[in-house]
């Protein structure tokens, strides 16, 4: 079966389910793999992530700076999502920082390719939803924007509305206040 061929290792948990690093003993390549929770509302959920992931494959990942998608498979009733293998998220390169915010020779190509992935993004008439430093990956050369769940058609929203959880603002406010960027002092 498709689960049988992955050997897993925890990567991280989310309000939907968990991340593992898996290496495909078919082909020995190392994939991560988002295993959503059996509840019927992240069931729901799972397929409306599903549902923009399929839009998404228009895109060239690399060059719109988003994850690379390869399928999902059933185990049992969870949903599991297969995704390429990324470095780390923003949040923890931040961490990296102790805290100290990034500077602006950091910055600018990190916000650069945030803005290229939101562009392309809208191009095909998706709102990301859920954007934070833990759904932006980051590696030496690439920033790539992941995490799918919150996502919806442009064409769903009305102007003002505010999309997303209750939890999800709540809980990015208090990590918001803890992010300070660095800027140069000015003389």
């Amino acid at each position: 079966t498709n689960v049988q061929r992955y050997k897993p290792a925890f990567l991280g948990e989310g309000g939907f389910g968990v991340v593992t690093r898996c290496r495909n003993t078919k082909n020995n390549q190392t994939v991560a793999i988002k295993v959503n929770k059996t509840d019927p509302e992240i069931l729901q959920q799972a397929k409306q992530e599903i549902f923009i992931l399929e839009q998404l494959r228009r895109l060239d990942p690399d060059r719109c700076n988003i994850v690379e998608w390869n399928g999902y498979f059933l185990d049992g009733e969870r949903i599991c999502l297969n995704f390429e293998l990324l470095d780390q998220s923003l949040w923890d390169y931040i961490g990296g920082w102790n805290n100290q915010g990034l500077p602006i020779r950091e910055l600018r190509p990190i916000l650069h390719q945030i803005a290229n992935a939101l562009f392309h993004l809208g191009s095909v008439g998706i709102v990301h939803a859920d954007l934070k430093p833990a759904n932006i990956m980051v590696s030496p050369i690439k920033v790539k924007l992941i995490d799918f769940g919150l996502a919806c058609p442009a064409s769903a929203l009305i102007p003002g509305d505010r999309v997303g959880t209750v939890a999800a603002f709540k809980l990015e406010k208090s990590r918001i206040a803890k992010i300070q960027l660095q800027f140069p002092k000015l003389s």
